[in-house]
């Protein structure tokens, strides 16, 4: 069940991704003859490359903001917040102003003769060039809706950014544009759903919170105060059993028994053992990031590291018991017997492990 529900969002962007064309398909071949069905293909057909990196920014958000969400860090929400609206700026702006400027030669591509049907198909690119921007916004909000659980929020912007934004501007606008009214309701439609929500991030902006993070619209009990969180970054196996040791005094201090402490102190010694014994091993410089937190009656703990992809879980899953050699791998089978549960995730070039005692 949270399988389908966790993956409802982007079921709904592929069924309404197959709905929008068969509207404007028709109201093309109305206005233009198989001209403008011909100009709509062209623009079908160019969309995904051209739009390429606005999806995989909100893509971006999808994976980092999850990881930051599953570990209750409203830091890490803001600043994966904060440098996708970075990256549309600086890296979603300038590809639209490219291919606005470049429209004319990517429609001669895909229809060599000049005349109506490439002048309609320019004119659709530039169009769809200017809808870039907010696209990559949307994107980023609706996976962001997600990741913060207000599913209904993701499902509504998802529908609007795939389907009715769009569509319904095609409804008014081709009334008294003609053709070139379906090209201006991609830019129309997806800066109308980035104003709605704008508007809708100020109403549910929270002011007991500071800054940039006011605006995520995070929920009241949303993430761990500083005096349950222990971060560190560690580099040698001293550090590691130094940590180890602290989370001990830390868990014991918030009320947790002694196994819980002593299950959470395990897994530090051995995940992050594991990853400084072996990550650490190939003489290049690497960064291993700590972060232990309690929540709810709950510990967590999440390891963040760059080295080679390495799936403990999947690990420990596939390892099989040798009678010959017992003792391989016991800290391994150690730690996953102590987690309650156990996620993996390899983006952006770095391991993430999240743990939950």
């Amino acid at each position: 069940f949270a399988l389908i529900k966790d993956g409802m969002p982007r079921a709904l962007c592929m069924l309404c991704r197959g709905l929008l064309p068969i509207l404007l398909n028709n109201l093309a071949l109305k206005l233009a003859g198989s001209g403008g069905v011909t100009a709509y293909s062209t623009l079908t057909s160019i969309s995904f490359t051209i739009g390429a990196m606005g999806w995989g920014i909100g893509g971006a958000v999808l994976v980092l903001g999850g990881i930051a969400a599953g570990e209750q860090n409203r830091n890490e929400m803001r600043i994966t917040a904060a440098v996708a609206l970075k990256n549309i700026l600086i890296g979603v702006l300038p590809v639209a102003v490219a291919v606005f400027a470049a429209a004319p030669l990517i429609s001669s591509l895909f229809n060599p003769e000049p005349g109506i049907i490439r002048d309609m198909a320019t004119a659709a690119i530039r169009f769809y060039a200017i809808a870039l921007p907010f696209l990559a916004f949307n994107v980023a909000a609706a996976n962001h809706l997600q990741n913060i659980s207000r599913l209904k929020g993701s499902y509504i912007v998802n529908i609007c950014i795939e389907f009715a934004a769009t569509a319904l501007m095609a409804l008014i606008l081709h009334g008294f544009m003609g053709i070139t009214g379906i090209w201006a309701a991609f830019p129309a439609g997806q800066a109308l759903l980035s104003l709605a929500i704008v508007i809708t991030a100020f109403m549910f902006k929270k002011k007991d919170r500071k800054g940039f993070e006011g605006w995520l619209m995070l929920k009241k009990d949303f993430g761990v105060p500083e005096s349950d969180c222990i971060n560190r970054s560690v580099n040698t196996m001293e550090q590691v059993a130094g940590l180890s040791e602290e989370v001990v005094s830390f868990c014991t201090a918030r009320g947790f028994g002694r196994k819980e402490a002593n299950r959470l102190s395990l897994c530090i010694e051995e995940m992050a053992g594991n990853v400084i014994e072996h990550g650490f091993s190939d003489g290049k410089e690497h960064r291993l990031d700590i972060r232990v937190y309690a929540k709810d009656g709950r510990l967590g703990l999440r390891l963040r590291d760059d080295c080679e992809k390495f799936d403990f879980k999947r690990k420990a899953e596939d390892w099989s018991f040798d009678p010959e050699h017992p003792e391989h791998n016991i800290g391994i089978r150690l730690a996953m017997k102590a987690a309650s549960d156990i996620s993996y995730t390899f983006t952006m070039n770095t391991n993430n492990l999240i743990v939950i005692i």
